[in-house]
């Protein structure tokens, strides 16, 4: 799931995310919403959060910055729940 045109979608979905709404909750609950068809549980919600947090400070920018929201959105791609249909 490394694929360059998987990382390319994650990049755009973490930007749309970023464009569409204007705070870190409302985008990952539309995130979760879009990706697995459920709103977010407290404990992912407080993970995802803390996910954003690392990760921006791994690169360096703010959690508001389009990187650590890719990472994000391509982690999600990456999910046993997002990739198999139950």
């Amino acid at each position: 799931m490394n694929d360059p045109f998987v990382v390319g979608q994650a990049a755009l979905w973490g930007k749309k995310l970023l464009k569409q709404y204007s705070d870190t909750g409302s985008r990952i609950q539309s995130l979760y919403e879009s990706a697995f068809s459920r709103p977010p549980s407290k404990l992912e919600m407080d993970a995802t959060e803390s996910f954003l947090v690392e990760q921006a400070k791994l690169h360096g920018v703010s959690p508001d910055h389009e990187l650590p929201w890719k990472d994000l959105a391509h982690a999600i791609i990456n999910t046993k729940e997002f990739i198999f249909l139950n």
